[in-house]
């Protein structure tokens, strides 16, 4: 189920990313230690589609700069 919402929302335009994408630095600077194991396993679902990876690249760049908590779901 989650691949096919992550298919379906790669077809998205960017009036969806960047709302979504501003929840996502939320998640990954603040969430609980399961929310940002859960959010990394999204990335990596959301870069084997091809069209997605620059997407999922761009996200784990700006959190591997980012706080302790973004550094940690930029590797898990």
């Amino acid at each position: 189920m989650r691949e096919h919402v992550l298919r379906e929302l790669n077809e998205c335009d960017y009036q969806l990313w960047r709302p979504l994408r501003v929840w996502m630095h939320e998640l990954a600077a603040n969430g609980n230690l399961d929310v940002r194991l859960q959010l990394a396993l999204g990335v990596t679902l959301l870069a084997r589609n091809r069209s997605a990876t620059a997407e999922a690249a761009d996200l784990l760049s700006q959190w591997s700069g980012g706080l302790a908590a973004e550094r940690f779901t930029a590797v898990s």
